[in-house]
């Protein structure tokens, strides 16, 4: 077996995992690959968590080669492997087969004594959107987190290595070192990649009685998790949280206040993604 892995790897500075291919794990020299084709040399390892609209939890890596504008080799896997926070070893990768149809699956392998892989299981198809693209030469494989291990928010998989290994006549040839735990990838979650909510607008505030002040708003967005109340003696400063509205609810009664006095109301929606801005300020005095 005649194997092309990526050596010398360097981790770069991080962009978002929201956007794009996502963050840059690795990258490796170009011209490298031992069977001297281009869709064998690889480029960078990129992940990423962006949001689902069904709120499932996924990673997307994407390998980047130099050439992948020719035909696929048979019998050939481009593979990352990594170790994740369960210090279990998982791979991902495109394969094709001696027909030269592709697939995309997702595994388990052993590690070796000195981190890189050992005997590597199948498990399963990766997900849907796991794809290559020859325009911008990029693998895409797109895996479940419950497929590798389930990480969680804040958890690293660590030691990630590629390998483009393919069936011949030959020995083994494996040029890189022991796996460094530096290259690796904290996972922040995909809730977190949501677009935040539009601000809420319109705010008024009636008072329903003795100390009772009442608060209605506009709901502008489609995908908040609830509404934050806060309220200030001031209209500049010193506002706290009241509480909290469910989303699709565009009112929140204050019970708290004291009578004879002047309030200043703000409200703002939350998600995963984060807080939207402020609605407008509304004062009122209190019977």
């Amino acid at each position: 077996m005649a194997t092309q892995s990526s050596a010398r790897v360097v981790p770069t500075n991080p962009e978002s995992a929201c956007t794009g291919a996502g963050i840059t794990v690795l990258t490796d020299v170009s011209g490298d690959a031992l069977t001297q084709q281009a869709s064998h040399d690889i480029r960078s390892v990129d992940i990423a968590e962006p949001f689902f609209a069904d709120g499932s939890n996924k990673l997307v890596f994407t390998i980047k080669v130099s050439d992948l504008s020719g035909p696929l080799t048979p019998n050939t896997q481009w593979r990352i492997y990594f170790t994740g926070p369960d210090n279990n070893g998982y791979f991902v990768d495109m394969r094709t087969e001696l027909t030269g149809a592709v697939s995309f699956k997702h595994g388990t392998y052993i590690h070796n004594a000195d981190n890189t892989q050992g005997t590597a299981t199948t498990l399963g198809d990766a997900d849907a959107g796991s794809r290559y693209d020859t325009q911008t030469d990029a693998i895409t494989i797109v895996v479940s987190n419950s497929k590798i291990g389930n990480p969680q928010p804040g958890a690293r998989l660590s030691r990630i290595f590629v390998r483009v290994p393919l069936i011949a006549i030959v020995p083994d040839n494996a040029n890189y070192a022991s796996p460094s735990s530096e290259v690796g990838y904290t996972l922040v979650g995909n809730a977190a990649c949501q677009p935040k909510p539009a601000a809420a607008a319109a705010l008024i505030a009636v008072n329903t009685g003795k100390g009772r002040v009442a608060l209605y708003w506009a709901d502008r967005s489609d995908n908040e998790d609830h509404f934050l109340v806060e309220r200030s003696t001031s209209v500049s400063s010193g506002f706290i949280q009241l509480g909290t509205s469910p989303a699709n609810m565009n009112t929140y009664t204050d019970a708290t206040a004291f009578r004879r006095k002047t309030y200043y109301y703000r409200v703002r929606a939350e998600n995963g993604g984060g807080k939207s801005g402020y609605s407008n300020v509304v004062s009122i005095p209190t019977k």
